[in-house]
């Protein structure tokens, strides 16, 4: 997709047109903050957990995102924007009363933009060491009839979600080193480079840093080529082949000079690493159109100027 929410520091979710959801909980309706830390599920997987406490209720908040419940094909969907861009955030909450009397707990949502607006609140009796738990259902970009996800089931859209990464990381290579956070910093890598991944283009980030520069989309398709991820590398290349000017040079940001080369060693390591010969004839005569445009380029300069034979 060519967004995806982002949670902040303040544990805050961006929203569409940079509109951000605040989560607030306990009898004062604290905010959540940067008190609270963000952890992933299974140490990897984009399922975002963490938990607060407020007048003795625990509160754990598990975050994730899917497809809109009203796609045709949801499979299709997780994996690319079969029916438009807009998919849903879900927000399971659990509070917990850690003491021995009865108490509420309390739970608010509220988008932040021009004006602030309270779009979902939840409160729960709770006996003694006794637990709650509710749902909110937030699509990336409001719909005028949202009360219909209601009724779907966080519980099975929570398992697809992890079925969907499970199986889409299992397309791969398998790494495993003795360090178990390695071995997960490396997966959680790959899934945020799948999610900055814009309809094939590789972006170095969501939001921020979120362009396609040839010279650090090559280390990014390295990553996936050496992962055995080839279907998402395969894509990358045609944002390559299409990024190639009237003159031969391949750019996408203006004055990139060193994309060209950093172009051609992406080709060519495609190449190397695929052994796909089709491709390759196809791809060659752009490459030689670069390399044609290195040769004119070295000869702008005169015989007698230092920089005679070097590129712009």
């Amino acid at each position: 997709y060519n967004d995806g929410t982002r949670i902040t520091p303040q544990n805050e979710l961006l929203l569409t047109d940079k509109s951000k959801l605040r989560l607030s909980c306990g009898p004062h309706l604290t905010p959540l903050s940067r008190q609270q830390t963000k952890t992933l599920l299974d140490g990897w997987l984009p399922i975002i957990l963490l938990q607060t406490e407020a007048s003795g209720v625990r509160y754990e908040f598990t975050l994730w995102a899917t497809p809109l419940p009203t796609v045709k094909d949801w499979r299709a969907a997780f994996n690319w924007p079969t029916e438009g861009e807009n998919f849903l955030n879900w927000i399971k909450v659990k509070a917990t009363n850690l003491g021995r009397s009865p108490t509420e707990a309390h739970v608010r949502l509220d988008r932040l933009g021009t004006n602030t607006t309270t779009i979902g609140q939840w409160r729960a009796k709770l006996p003694p060491r006794k637990s709650a738990e509710t749902v909110f259902r937030v699509p990336f970009v409001p719909v005028s009839r949202a009360a219909a996800f209601d009724a779907e089931d966080a519980g099975v859209w929570l398992d697809r979600t992890v079925r969907y990464w499970r199986d889409l990381l299992g397309q791969g290579a398998r790494i495993a080193v003795p360090c178990e956070k390695a071995t997960q910093a490396l997966r959680a890598a790959h899934v945020c480079q799948f999610i900055a991944n814009d309809h094939g283009v590789l972006h170095g980030g969501e939001g921020f840093y979120d362009e396609f520069y040839i010279r650090d989309g090559g280390y990014q398709i390295l990553e996936l080529e050496e992962a055995g991820l080839s279907d998402a590398a395969a894509k990358a290349m045609d944002a390559y082949l299409h990024a190639q000017r009237p003159d031969g040079r391949f750019e996408t940001q203006k004055d990139q000079f060193d994309a060209n080369g950093q172009a051609l060693w992406v080709l060519w390591q495609y190449w190397k690493i695929t052994g796909d010969r089709d491709w390759l004839r196809r791809a060659y005569p752009q490459m030689r159109r670069a390399v044609e445009w290195i040769k004119k380029a070295r000869r702008e300069a005169p015989s007698d100027s230092p920089f005679a034979g070097v590129l712009p």
